[in-house]
């Protein structure tokens, strides 16, 4: 009898760690590929016409589409291509089918639309004809949204599916692990360009023979600091970002921190205060950066450096509040809701997480 009980609870606790896995290490054990998903915006787009969208031509009807860009699949079974012949409409084609599992879609439909990136990109369109999940791991700590989909030839031409209506456009950005707004994500690469092309500029900069970053004999301490920070935020366990830069660990074993944080580093610099050390005499001075301009001929090595770190500065807080921007959009979303109800003569609160909640988006 104890077997019979045990049994149960083991399987329970199996899977609890199955999700609780699955949630910490993200996409990192996530293999891949990679689709462009439409997803019907029931909100915003008339419900006849929805009814009609399976069925009818998409370009003809006022239905609207959340587009989500590199959308990741965890699963994907072979595309099997039967052949079909309807003598009273369109003669002889090839209809695809194929299921795919998806974990950063909230709520597939009936009816979306799908097409593939590379290395199975084609000029072919597939809709979604049946959505499966496991009502668990809907409802584990935190949810998991994973669906199994199958998909199959959709009545719609590839070169015809920009004629779609938008409602919103996102992209997922694996780094973070959020459906994030398209626009504000084509901002956040133009930033990390300007921020990669600063921290190479600074490589000149770097001493091999004290692996830190200095010039004339003397450091900016803010630059090693701010250049530590950005690698430690940037390159971990998870994903790695600017691996050509390198890290001063050599000011980290033989200095004292002068910062705790960048935000730290940004209010020191806004009074153009720095730190400097000269690493030959050993000493230390603060220096107050005179204002002029950045690109005169007749700056020293040393304001030329410092200028060089205010930019760099002004790259990582524009960065920076991307991800909190992503972080905050994900946690407006995806917040657990106050529930009040009556059990018996006492009154029960709990939260729970919204079903059409967003996790990703």
């Amino acid at each position: 009898m104890k077997t019979v009980l045990d049994e149960p609870k083991l399987i329970q606790d199996y899977n609890t760690e199955y999700y609780r896995l699955i949630n910490f290490y993200g996409n990192v054990r996530r293999t891949a590929n990679f689709i462009k998903y439409y997803n019907l915006a029931m909100d915003a787009s008339p419900r006849k016409d929805i009814t009609m969208e399976t069925y009818d031509d998409y370009i003809k009807t006022q239905t609207r589409w959340d587009i989500y860009e590199l959308t990741p699949m965890q699963i994907i079974s072979a595309i099997q291509n039967t052949p079909d012949n309807n003598f009273d409409l369109k003669g002889q084609s090839i209809i695809s089918a194929t299921t795919i599992q998806l974990y950063t879609i909230d709520n597939p439909r009936i009816g979306d639309l799908v097409t593939f990136y590379k290395p199975a990109e084609s000029e072919e369109v597939l809709r979604v004809m049946d959505v499966r999940m496991q009502l668990n791991s809907n409802f584990s700590t935190e949810p998991l949204k994973l669906y199994e989909v199958d998909l199959e030839t959709a009545p719609i031409k590839y070169e015809n599916i920009g004629q779609l209506l938008k409602h919103g456009h996102f992209v997922y950005d694996l780094t973070i692990e959020r459906n994030v707004e398209y626009e504000y994500y084509k901002e956040y690469i133009q930033q990390m360009k300007k921020l990669e092309m600063f921290l190479n500029e600074l490589n000149e900069y770097y001493l091999p023979q004290h692996d830190f970053y200095g010039v004339d004999g003397e450091i900016i301490c803010e630059l090693n600091e701010l250049i530590y920070f950005v690698k430690s935020k940037f390159n971990n366990k998870y994903y790695r970002l600017f691996e050509n830069i390198k890290s001063p660990f050599g000011y980290w074993d033989h200095y004292d921190f002068k910062h705790s944080s960048i935000d730290d580093i940004s209010k020191s610099a806004a009074g153009r205060k720095f730190k400097i050390i000269n690493y030959l005499k050993n000493t230390e001075r603060e220096y107050i950066l005179p204002k002029s301009c950045p690109c005169s001929k007749e700056l020293s090595s040393l304001d030329n450096l410092l200028y060089k770190t205010l930019s760099l500065l002004t790259s990582i807080s524009s960065t920076l509040k991307y991800i909190e921007h992503a972080n905050n959009y994900h946690n407006k979303r995806f917040k657990p809701i106050k529930k009040i109800y009556k059990q018996g003569n006492n009154v029960v609160e709990t939260e729970v997480f919204p079903i059409n909640g967003s996790r990703n988006s």
